[in-house]
């Protein structure tokens, strides 16, 4: 206990200090943010008046170029006078005067709602600029507080159960933080494996499609040499995206053990790849019925994949949404076992401090 004293006697003088500055400049944090997002916004709305302004301008200069065009126009003029229309050549001039006029307020009005915005921009910037040197000191204060007071009270401080009892809270309350931080990345990380595997699944697809359009067209064409070669390329990629598919599912499932096992390829796969390096080269010389067949059972199989693997996603999506408000969750909680542990050791500070 006398311990616990002599360190809070030596320590009145800097914490009476730093309550002086969070007292002074309580103010200055939440006004900041105000004003950093009235900058955002005033930022958003001169980008879209600039806009505003280039087509104001554009369509100031195409209305001046038709007015010009009517107003300088001698021969124009003569013209219409000696067909005897010189009335509707008045109007047509009038007619292009006035949309110019009007294209030139517009513009001119454009740019005065411009120039406010800026004006107000520039304002709240210096507001805000005024404002990062005491924010700053705020949070210095704040941070170099909760120092001063971790410093004070570290360990056991068997006079002061209550404060124990906090401590314990943080200690409880940021593991649970720390676990679901844990969790959620995991999940994320598993997420976005399982979304290259989607992808893979994806190509696989598409090449065993055109495959079957392959196998198809074997019954309309006799270039068997050139039906072999379109063929082994769509296996081939085949081969190859559905080897990327289970490594990226693989490497989710490292991250996240319970996932279950994709769902094998044998229906007709090895067949099929096996020809691919030519242990079997007739395969291609079957009957195209034959080979449609084949094919056709391959795109059922791949597309039942695909879909247990775009479940796997959009479980993981659903499942990582969760994690990220538990994290919130536990963040807050942790907030607030701090808040309360500081307001404990000031309570226990203060009191302490007024025996002194």
């Amino acid at each position: 206990m006398a311990s616990l004293n002599a360190r809070i006697h030596s320590a009145i003088k800097e914490h009476r200090r730093l309550l002086d500055i969070l007292n002074s400049t309580e103010h200055a944090p939440a006004q900041l943010v105000q004003q950093q997002d009235l900058i955002a916004a005033l930022q958003a709305d001169i980008a879209a008046s600039d806009a505003r302004v280039a087509s104001a301008e554009a369509l100031r200069l195409a209305e001046h170029a038709g007015h010009a065009k009517y107003r300088d126009s001698t021969f124009r003029r003569l013209a219409h006078k000696a067909s005897g229309r010189s009335s509707k050549y008045s109007a047509k001039v009038a007619k292009e005067e006035s949309e110019h006029l009007a294209a030139i307020q517009a513009e001119h009005a454009e740019q005065q709602h411009n120039d406010a915005l800026r004006s107000h921009l520039s304002s709240a910037q210096s507001i805000a600029a005024s404002l990062q040197a005491p924010a700053a000191q705020h949070a210095q204060a704040q941070s170099d507080l909760s120092a001063l007071l971790s410093s004070l009270f570290d360990g056991p401080t068997p006079s002061h159960p209550d404060e124990d009892a906090a401590e314990q809270r943080v200690s409880l309350a940021l593991a649970a933080y720390r676990s679901s931080l844990t969790q959620r990345t995991a999940e994320a990380s598993a997420l976005a494996h399982l979304k290259t595997a989607q992808l893979a699944m994806h190509a696989a697809v598409a090449a065993t499609k055109d495959s079957v359009r392959i196998a198809v067209q074997l019954s309309a064409f006799n270039d068997r040499e050139l039906s072999d070669r379109r063929a082994r390329a769509a296996l081939a990629t085949i081969e190859t995206q559905l080897l990327a598919a289970r490594v990226a599912y693989l490497q989710a499932q490292r991250v996240k053990p319970d996932l279950e096992d994709i769902p094998p390829l044998e229906v007709d796969q090895r067949v099929v790849m096996t020809a691919l390096y030519f242990a079997d080269p007739g395969l291609f010389h079957r009957e195209p019925t034959e080979f449609r067949a084949l094919v056709q059972a391959l795109l059922d199989r791949v597309l039942e994949v695909g879909l247990f693997v775009k479940g796997k996603v959009e479980q993981g999506a659903a499942g990582e949404e969760e994690l990220k408000g538990v994290v919130r969750e536990r963040e807050g909680d942790l907030r607030a076992a701090r808040e309360r542990l500081v307001k404990v050791r000031e309570k226990v500070f203060e009191s302490v401090a007024g025996d002194l």
